[in-house]
């Protein structure tokens, strides 16, 4: 039994390396990170600058997933759109997918101006 483990485990552990090389995380904050996109793939840079402009300026992220996967091609966006984190300026949690990154962070929201209302 020892020796079937020790066997499944040394011709699956290739296999699960290399799986790990091909899968990569950026944070979105991570200003270094984006500029090593802008240098070697800058049109994976514009999608990915491009999306980060559109969530900042949107106020719903109920339409975003569809938009983004049709005009960009992220798959797996999450996005909440009632939650906002209350730093100043105000920001939103996001995470994608393109082309085999994995993007995720905090987005600063620039689409609404705050504003003071009466309660009611």
């Amino acid at each position: 039994m020892k020796r079937t483990l020790v066997a499944l485990l040394a011709i699956g552990f290739p296999y699960a390396v290399q799986a790990a090389d091909t899968y990569h995380r950026v944070d979105i904050g991570d200003q270094r990170a984006l500029d090593a996109i802008q240098a070697t793939n800058p049109a994976q840079y514009e999608k990915v600058i491009g999306i980060l402009e559109k969530v900042a300026t949107s106020v719903s992220c109920e339409t975003l997933p569809q938009m983004l996967k049709v005009q960009y091609g992220a798959e797996g966006l999450q996005c909440s759109g009632y939650l906002v984190l209350t730093s100043y300026p105000a920001k939103r949690h996001l995470s994608f997918k393109l082309d085999d990154i994995q993007f995720d962070g905090n987005v600063v929201l620039t689409g609404t101006r705050p504003s003071i209302r009466p309660a009611r």
